[in-house]
């Protein structure tokens, strides 16, 4: 019910994740390449001048070491039920 999938959109990768489902996903663990940086959430679905909710990642997304993904990084992230999240990294 989740689908997550990198993009490239002028020189910037962004990580557009999608939850068809009708379960909120908190905390949920997106792979990153090895080389792991910040991200920021730049739209999501769900905010309220969307009709949404307001339930949003805000601030830097740090990335952390996943145990359940082998120890490679990943970002923790909210994934409101059927909502799209778009993170673009945080320019250095």
């Amino acid at each position: 019910q989740i689908v997550a999938e990198r993009a490239v959109k002028d020189n910037v990768q962004r990580l557009n994740v999608l939850n068809f489902g009708g379960i909120d996903r908190e905390n949920y663990p997106i792979p990153l390449p090895e080389k792991a940086v910040c991200y920021r959430e730049v739209l999501s679905t769900d905010h309220m001048a969307f009709g949404g909710k307001g339930r949003l990642n805000e601030g830097v997304l740090l990335p952390v070491t996943d145990p359940h993904l082998e120890d490679k990084p990943a970002l923790r992230i909210r994934v409101p039920a059927l909502s799209a999240v778009i993170l673009e990294p945080v320019k250095e």
